[in-house]
């Protein structure tokens, strides 16, 4: 659950809630959390224009995205890839394994395009 600028964790079993992070700059807040398929990770959208990928059961940050330039509006997941969307009208596609931009595309796309490959050297299928 987001609130302002932190996300909690409320573990349905117990009942407990346990803050995840909190945005570290006074003008920042989340703005999108999306979960992974594997629920041990949770994406979070931030109005700074980052991505962050945490590792909710060790409440530890796992990987930041940047390639927006304005807040990011939504985040979805696929696999290993995490696809986030900005008011900068960009779609991005990550590969979460090593962090790399796979294909960035103008939203709305007026008309489809190839979307550009980049490999990830490091990535494990």
């Amino acid at each position: 659950m987001a609130l302002g600028a932190a996300v909690y964790l409320w573990n349905a079993g117990t009942g407990s809630i346990e803050q995840l992070m909190e945005c570290g700059q006074e003008d920042d807040y989340v703005t999108s959390v999306a979960w992974a398929a594997d629920g041990k990770h949770v994406a979070v959208g931030t109005a700074t224009a980052t991505v962050q990928i945490w590792d909710a059961g060790r409440t530890r940050q796992v990987r930041a995205l940047r390639g927006h330039s304005a807040r990011v509006s939504a985040l979805a997941w696929s696999g290993t890839t995490l696809s986030s969307a900005g008011r900068d009208t960009l779609v991005l596609n990550h590969d979460v394994r090593c962090g790399a931009a796979l294909a960035r595309a103008p939203r709305p796309a007026l008309a489809p395009r190839p979307m550009p490959r980049v490999a990830c050297p490091d990535a494990r299928a």
